[in-house]
């Protein structure tokens, strides 16, 4: 078992469950693949992950736009993340679960 836990945030990951202080959350397979992918490229110097719009479609192995998009959008509404966008740069991406890599 792979588990990764951090205040109150449990990350179990073969089974792919995504739970906040105990209350589990209800994610689609592709929230919890660019949550996850967020998480692994979270900067802890930083406090955030900037990948590219490439990189999150590969994660999500499409090619289109609108799938990354609302799965972004519907993190944010769930309260996951919140996004900073900076034209012509990478997206930022803030963990809003206080989550450590560490």
């Amino acid at each position: 078992n792979v588990v990764l836990t951090h205040k109150g945030l449990t990350l179990n990951l073969l089974k792919a469950e995504i739970s906040y202080q105990g209350q589990r959350k209800s994610l689609t397979k592709n929230e919890k693949l660019i949550y996850v992918y967020l998480i692994l490229l979270y900067n802890n110097t930083k406090q955030y992950a900037y990948p590219s719009y490439v990189s999150l479609k590969k994660a999500l192995s499409t090619t289109r736009d609108d799938t990354v998009s609302k799965v972004i959008k519907s993190l944010e509404e769930k309260g996951y993340i919140k996004r900073e966008i900076q034209p012509g740069r990478n997206t930022k991406y803030f963990l809003l679960k206080n989550v450590s890599t560490t």
